[in-house]
């Protein structure tokens, strides 16, 4: 019901053309008066409201019949066009929040071996030192996958019990939010794995290791 948007409704179908003496703004409220949108909630469950539609019904009510009818379609076709490009912001918007969380993450990775590598420099640390340290840290590295392997296993047995007879956009949103959490907790185990690989092979190639 934007001003815009009736002005091009108006242009498109030539409405109120016998209606000379009306200003485009007069003709736009008058337009907006002739037409009624009217929508029926989707059926609650418990006491969440997601503001779902189940029934849109679009009225036009103007002098010619079919020219009323063609207008009702248009408004159609625009609230459809409108709730797809909805769609698509809230799926761009999500991939932004979990693109940023990725980057934080590697940030965060990159910050603490930035750490560990001053804190070695600035203690001469030996290689008989370094090696057990690397060592505690790869086992820390395994403890954390494994929690993050049981919060997989669980999101994803999670997903498994969502109720399909329950109305569909709240399916597929349960459906999203579990998928996000899992490519989430997927893409922290594969830094932590290159870590623990980065630190394996960093024992292998010690000195110590070698003379061992």
């Amino acid at each position: 019901m934007a001003r815009s948007s009736l002005t091009e409704i108006i242009e498109e179908f030539d409405l109120f053309r016998n209606l000379t003496g009306l200003r485009m703004s007069e003709k736009v409220d008058l337009l907006r008066r002739s037409v009624t949108i009217n929508g029926v909630a989707a059926t609650r469950e418990g006491f969440a409201d997601d503001g779902t539609i189940a029934v849109l019904t679009i009225t036009a009510r103007l002098d010619n019949a079919e020219q009323a009818q063609a207008v009702a379609h248009e408004f159609a076709n625009r609230t459809r066009d409108l709730t797809a490009a909805q769609r698509r912001e809230q799926t761009r918007e999500t991939l932004e929040f979990f693109s940023a969380q990725e980057d934080q993450l590697i940030a965060e990775i990159a910050r603490l071996d930035d750490e560990m590598a001053a804190y070695r420099s600035a203690h001469d640390i030996s290689i008989e030192g370094t090696l057990e340290f690397v060592r505690s840290e790869i086992a820390s590295l395994n403890d954390a996958l494994l929690e993050l392997d049981r919060e997989i296993i669980a999101t994803q047995l999670a997903r498994s019990r969502i109720d399909r007879n329950a109305r569909a956009a709240t399916v597929a949103k349960e459906e999203a939010e579990l998928d996000g959490e899992l490519a989430s907790l997927g893409t922290q185990r594969d830094l932590l794995q290159e870590r623990r690989a980065e630190l394996a092979a960093s024992i292998e190639t010690s000195p110590r290791s070698k003379a061992h």
